[in-house]
């Protein structure tokens, strides 16, 4: 696909193909805008609303399927996070196998020591006070399955 890649600022106000504009790559699931004269990849996680519809108003629903669909359709390659969701977007979408890419989620090594980390004050982060889960309060990211399996694992001690 070449070096360089393509910003667009204002989606309606393409930029002409050229050496530094060779390819436009799109991380947030719907490839806007589209068609494109040049190569495009877009980023696509998963297809949760086919199989969970009921965590969706009809509005997001649509909007997905549209978009989704067209994107995985017209873009040149597809980036998704597991084999599962390869396969069903391949199946779904119906879109060749060989078009969509895994690229598993990655935790940088730097936060493998990070209880060796200090706070400000030159004390060690108390890790064991609070937690951290950066998700969208859908309702399927089960916010509440996680605080009761928290206070469960208290109440074992762990």
């Amino acid at each position: 696909m070449g070096k360089g890649g393509c910003i667009i600022n204002n989606p309606r106000r393409y930029v002409k193909p050229s050496e530094t504009n060779n390819l436009y790559f799109c991380p947030f699931g719907a490839l806007w805008p589209r068609p494109l004269p040049i190569p495009t990849v877009v980023v696509i996680p998963d297809i949760q609303e086919v199989f969970y519809p009921y965590f969706f108003i009809k509005l997001e629903l649509y909007y997905r399927d549209y978009h989704y669909r067209g994107s995985t359709q017209i873009a040149n390659r597809v980036i998704t996070i597991s084999n599962f969701s390869k396969e069903t977007i391949v199946k779904r979408h119906r879109i060749p196998a060989k078009k969509v890419v895994v690229a598993y989620p990655h935790i940088d090594p730097i936060f493998f020591g990070a209880k060796k980390l200090t706070a400000e004050n030159n004390r060690p982060i108390p890790f064991s006070e609070f937690i951290l889960y950066p998700a969208n309060q859908w309702l399927h990211k089960n916010h509440d399955g996680l605080l009761k399996a928290i206070q469960s694992l208290k109440k074992k001690g762990l």
